[in-house]
C-alpha cells in the first residue's frame, strides 16, 4: 500500500467534499432568500385578502340597506298608485262622469 498515494486521494476527496459543501451553502443561501421573498409575498397578499373580505362584508351590508329602502320606496310607489287610481276611478265617494 503507497501511503502516499492514500493521503494524495484523502485529500483530494476533502477538497471535492469542501468544493460540493461551498456549493451547497450557496444553494441554501439562494433557497433562504427565496422563501423569505414568498413569505413577504404571501403576507403581503393575505393583508389584501382582508380587506377584500371587509370590503366585500360592507358591500354586502349596503346592499341589504338598499334592498330595504328599495321595498319601502316600492310600498310607498304602490301607495301613491293605489290614491291616485281611486282618486282617477272616482273612490273617494264621488262619482266622475
Amino acid at each position: 500500500m503507497d501511503v502516499e498515494r492514500t493521503i494524495e486521494f484523502l485529500l483530494s476527496q476533502q477538497v471535492r467534499f469542501d468544493e460540493r459543501q461551498a456549493r451547497f451553502e450557496e444553494w441554501q443561501l439562494r433557497a433562504q432568500e427565496q422563501f423569505d421573498q414568498t413569505s413577504k409575498e404571501v403576507q403581503t397578499m393575505a393583508g389584501a385578502v382582508h380587506v377584500l373580505i371587509r370590503a366585500v362584508e360592507e358591500d354586502r351590508a349596503a346592499l341589504r340597506e338598499f334592498r330595504e329602502d328599495l321595498a319601502r320606496v316600492t310600498e310607498n310607489v304602490n301607495a301613491l298608485v293605489k290614491v291616485v287610481d281611486d282618486l282617477v276611478r272616482g273612490g273617494n265617494g264621488r262619482q266622475h262622469s
